[in-house]
């Protein structure tokens, strides 16, 4: 579970930077964008039993690129450790300056309740980034079954 105060210290930094994001355009979410892994480094040393990877290109002048990212908080693993039943993984297109795909792993609990186990971040919609997904996915829950609305894709999972 996340530390309390960890939470805190990232919306403290989040908000600033989604503000500007819609003040100064692209520019400015793309600095926001630039930062996403050391949020996610801050978000792994407070939930050291979880699951967060955040993948980059290098670009020419230096800089690195955002690709994708996965996140599966260890509350997950620990609830669903022996879960070896059917999970969906979908994808959503996040509209606006962002223009990236939201991926997300959902089961339900005991109570029938929808349960969110990992969600993912991509900056392009292809079947790479899902496969990418579905790979940390399956990492997580080895023993789960899982339901793709892609076509084609099953074949080269």
């Amino acid at each position: 579970m996340v530390k309390e105060d960890a939470v805190i210290d990232l919306m403290k930094y989040q908000a600033p930077g989604i503000i500007s994001a819609k003040i100064g355009g692209v520019e400015q979410h793309l600095a926001h964008f630039r930062i996403i892994w050391s949020y996610m480094r801050e978000v792994a040393k407070a939930d050291i039993d979880g699951h967060y990877t955040v993948e980059v290109a290098p670009l020419p002048d230096g800089e690195e690129q955002f690709l994708r990212l996965f996140c599966c908080p260890s509350g997950c693993t620990r609830t669903f450790q022996t879960f070896d039943g059917l999970s969906s993984v979908d994808a959503a297109h996040l509209k606006g300056v962002a223009q990236s795909q939201l991926f997300t792993m959902a089961t339900n609990d005991a109570n029938r309740e929808l349960s969110i186990l990992a969600f993912g971040l991509s900056s392009s919609e292809d079947a790479i980034s899902l496969h990418w997904f579905v790979r940390h996915c399956l990492e997580c829950f080895p023993s789960v079954s899982l339901l793709l609305e892609r076509k084609g894709l099953n074949a080269s999972l």
